[in-house]
């Protein structure tokens, strides 16, 4: 139970749209593509780039592209860093995608539009990482306004000689915590961010490929 206690402080920027002018939207993707990192890219299908996440004194957090992917693909994503031996809940490290997409400029609402994935069940990535490391998986809503937001919890156990796994997480596997002052069931609309944290303290690296809603 300890280690969930970190999920109190790990939306560092949870809710863009505080403050800003607009009606909230949200649209459905074209695909369920996510990324795939080729073509050497480190932006998602929606243009927004995989940022490092730290917060906290004593926490490091890198991402990189790596070569050799996933099943023969050319290129995967490689997050790397270190949480302090006895890491306070602010201490948390990982990687953040933006899911969110831009108005056009003549838009008379710039509020950024949010992803529905209602007509999704889960979301499907291969990993590569160190036999028993933990995660944490969060989606970000605008829906949510503080830090209680949806997530699920991901033990690394390797299935294949190359080290890689292929995951497919059900929606109805990720849940508020329970702490925050707005309860809502998930319905998967008003999506904003993606986020694997770390949930080991010390030094962690993963390799991250294939991302996409299923």
């Amino acid at each position: 139970m300890t280690a969930r206690w970190s999920v109190l402080f790990l939306c560092l920027c949870t809710v863009l749209w505080v403050g800003c002018k607009g009606e909230l939207r949200n649209n459905k993707p074209l695909t369920g593509v996510i990324a795939n990192f080729e073509g050497a890219s480190m932006s998602n299908a929606f243009g927004n780039l995989w940022q490092s996440v730290g917060g906290g004194a004593g926490t490091i957090a890198t991402v990189e592209l790596a070569t050799n992917g996933y099943a023969g693909s050319g290129y995967a994503l490689r997050v790397s860093g270190l949480r302090p031996q006895r890491p306070s809940p602010t201490q948390v490290a990982g990687v953040r995608t933006a899911l969110v997409g831009q108005p056009r400029i003549a838009d008379p609402n710039q509020t950024p539009i949010a992803l529905d994935v209602s007509g999704y069940r889960g979301i499907a990535f291969a990993m590569k990482s160190q036999p028993g490391s933990n995660y944490i998986l969060q989606f970000t809503s605008a829906l949510i306004p503080d830090s209680d937001q949806y997530n699920a919890y991901l033990t690394f156990n390797p299935a294949e000689p190359s080290g890689w796994t292929e995951y497919q997480i059900p929606f109805t596997q990720f849940n508020q915590e329970g702490y925050g002052s707005t309860q809502r069931p998930w319905t998967g609309e008003y999506l904003t961010h993606f986020t694997i944290y770390a949930n080991d303290p010390g030094e962690f690296s993963f390799q991250l490929d294939n991302v996409r809603f299923y």
